[in-house]
């Protein structure tokens, strides 16, 4: 999982709270916490993360940063940034501040013709995990105010350990070393049926099976129709609050994500599909 992703869903749920107290968000799957800073509220916009101040005109863009040394996040800095409507380049040479932290100032255009100019953070762990922070307005709007917000969030940006929370370890030891499976049928002469069996080992690993059947009786004639999937690969359970996720990372590259909950009869659901959970010897 990566931070960019775990950002995305980190903010669907703090981004909702339109008030000007400091949220803090903690992510113990994940090693990562940070503060949103007093009046910055925001949503997503396609890979990024993007906020805006009740009295402060423009706005401050969160992304993932997955450099792992300060020397190549200050290289890719000076190319500056030209994609989704911004077209800006380096105002003057970033500074290194830390072998954690580079940061310095673009000047250019968003949206191909609004003048703006922006302050950059880049911030790293060393591992490959880290976070940068873009605040921009237009050019004759920039204020220290930008800079100190852009700096009040990055100062409380903290990697540390991965440690499962109490809810990923509830979801763990329910469904690792279990087979999930899911059967859906339809009835009458064109019916269909569906099964669909993910299978979860304790070393990491997954197998997905799934069949779909249909059968089709109308004007055209009586037939049916059948299809398999069978693969495998690794997986992730994790969780945000209270809010928890299994990820299945397929070999060809592909990737399924699934909310996992349970209703009031304690059944297991992946998205709104019940699943029932087995013992299996799939795993031995």
């Amino acid at each position: 999982m990566s931070i960019k992703r775990l950002l995305l869903l980190t903010l669907l749920f703090f981004f909702q709270l339109k008030s000007n107290a400091q949220q803090q968000v903690s992510l113990e799957d994940f090693g990562l916490s940070f503060t949103l800073p007093a009046g910055w509220t925001g949503d997503i916009q396609g890979d990024y993360i993007v906020l805006g101040h009740t009295s402060i005109p423009g706005m401050m863009i969160l992304s993932e940063n997955s450099n792992r040394t300060i020397e190549a996040v200050v290289s890719m800095a000076q190319q500056g940034i030209q994609a989704d409507g911004f077209n800006l380049t380096a105002d003057g040479t970033f500074k290194t501040v830390s072998s954690k932290r580079a940061e310095g100032f673009y000047k250019g255009t968003y949206d191909y013709s609004t003048a703006v100019k922006a302050y950059a953070i880049g911030l790293i762990d060393g591992q490959g995990k880290g976070m940068s922070i873009l605040v921009l307005t237009e050019t004759n709007a920039f204020a220290n105010d930008h800079i100190n917000a852009a700096n009040q969030l990055a100062k409380s940006v903290q990697f540390f350990t991965p440690k499962a929370s109490p809810a990923t370890l509830q979801w763990q030891n329910q469904l690792v070393g279990k087979k999930l499976t899911h059967r859906y049928t339809s009835g009458g002469a064109g019916g269909s049926s569906v099964t669909r069996i993910i299978t979860l080992c304790a070393n990491g690993t997954f197998t997905f099976y799934a069949n779909t059947h249909a059968n089709l009786d109308g004007p055209g004639g009586f037939g049916y129709a059948n299809s398999n999937q069978d693969s495998r690969g690794n997986y992730t359970i994790y969780s945000i609050q209270n809010n928890s996720y299994l990820t299945l990372h397929f070999e060809n590259g592909k990737e399924s994500e699934y909310t996992l909950t349970r209703d009031e009869n304690g059944y297991t659901f992946l998205e709104s599909s019940r699943y029932a959970v087995m013992d299996t010897e799939d795993c031995d």
